[in-house]
């Protein structure tokens, strides 16, 4: 398994750009996103954060050709789940 501490979009590229905080490149050809969050009381994901990863995802996805799966995680203090928490595997 490969380790990338962190990924930025390449200055070319098209659109807006993105920041990956912790990524990991597995055997299997996927690649797991993390997202890391500080909070001193319990971090609520809703839907801007729900669009900021998916994005970041978008993101990273296209800049790798699209042709592996992204896995989405967060690393957060106690969290409350919300609508906006959508997991996408099929990339």
């Amino acid at each position: 398994m490969g380790l990338d501490t962190s990924w930025r979009s390449p200055k070319d590229f098209e659109g807006d750009g993105a920041q990956i905080d912790l990524l990991f490149e597995r055997d299997d050809d996927a690649i797991d996103i993390c997202e890391i969050k500080y909070a001193h009381k319990i971090y609520t994901f809703d839907k801007e954060t729900a669009k900021s990863l998916n994005h970041k995802a978008e993101c990273l996805d296209r800049h790798l050709g699209g042709d592996r799966q992204i896995f989405l995680h967060m690393i957060t203090p106690p969290w409350s789940q919300s609508k906006h928490f959508i997991q996408k595997n099929n990339r």
